[in-house]
């Protein structure tokens, strides 16, 4: 109220945590989480908006040293998919947990100390809510139902509004593409379940909302996850080959995780060359 003469003065506030963030130590996320997630509740849900946006602004995302009674991503994690699981058809909770997710994804890549499988750093369960959540995104019809999502729950954001990231600078594609590229390694290739199996069955079970002639609100969000998912893929092998990220060996894009990512986009992409909407 009394900084109405200036503009937009939460979103400097807000840019200025999500900064701030990287200098945390992590060693203080233990606290923080106690001082934050007492105030969560789905009784007045503007609070949940409120806990999960600021801890989306100053949680650090980078992993703790490998020492007793630190917390690594799979001691919290399992919060954090409970919280997300009690509220239901929110559009705001999904881009807010892709966000989070994502950026532990890329930051506990380079890490040794946190486990890392065919699921990146998440469990099987959590990489299958996770592409769930995606599908979800997407807003492609199913059946009869026009959007997976209701209004009225985001409505009752309340001050949490202030504390969503600005969706043209951090589009949700970015995080969505984010979390599957730096979760990937050459463990996902033979194991059913895995990141990129699911990314594969994913884009054969969409490919036909691709097409020119099936255009529809989901047709931007698909051309960006595509987009992005490219756009990463080449950045991160582009700086494992030089050297500039410094990945464990085994965890290392390869020439076989390679070509079936490649092949994985190939018909989707094809498709999408020729969309109307999309023209420039």
């Amino acid at each position: 109220m009394h900084q109405s003469t200036r503009k937009r003065s939460h979103k400097s506030i807000a840019t200025l945590c999500g900064f701030a963030a990287q200098y945390f130590d992590p060693r203080e996320r233990e606290p923080m989480l106690e001082e934050i997630l007492p105030y969560f509740t789905t009784s007045d849900i503007t609070g949940a908006f409120i806990v999960t946006g600021a801890l989306n602004y100053i949680l650090p995302t980078h992993p703790a040293p490998n020492e007793p009674g630190q917390l690594q991503p799979q001691d919290y994690l399992p919060t954090f998919f409970h919280l997300w699981s009690l509220v239901n058809r929110s559009k705001a909770f999904d881009v807010i947990f892709f966000d989070v997710f994502s950026r532990l994804a890329r930051d506990s890549l380079t890490n040794e100390n946190v486990q890392y499988t065919e699921f990146g750093i998440f469990t099987r369960e959590q990489s299958d809510l996770i592409f769930t959540a995606l599908l979800r995104l997407t807003e492609i019809p199913v059946g009869q139902a026009s959007s997976p999502y209701s209004a009225m729950v985001d409505l009752g954001a309340g001050l949490g509004i202030y504390l969503e990231r600005d969706k043209k600078k951090n589009p949700i594609g970015y995080a969505i593409s984010r979390w599957i590229v730096m979760s990937l390694s050459p463990s996902c290739i033979d194991k059913p379940g895995s990141v990129l199996s699911n990314l594969e069955a994913l884009m054969v079970s969409i490919d036909t909302f691709f097409h020119p002639s099936n255009q529809g609100a989901w047709t931007e969000m698909l051309a960006q996850i595509i987009f992005h998912l490219v756009d990463f893929f080449v950045m991160r092998w582009n700086r494992e080959q030089s050297g500039e990220l410094d990945t464990p060996p085994e965890r290392r894009i390869n020439a076989e995780l390679k070509r079936r990512f490649v092949l994985s986009l190939k018909e989707v992409m094809f498709m999408g060359l020729f969309s109307k909407k999309l023209r420039p």
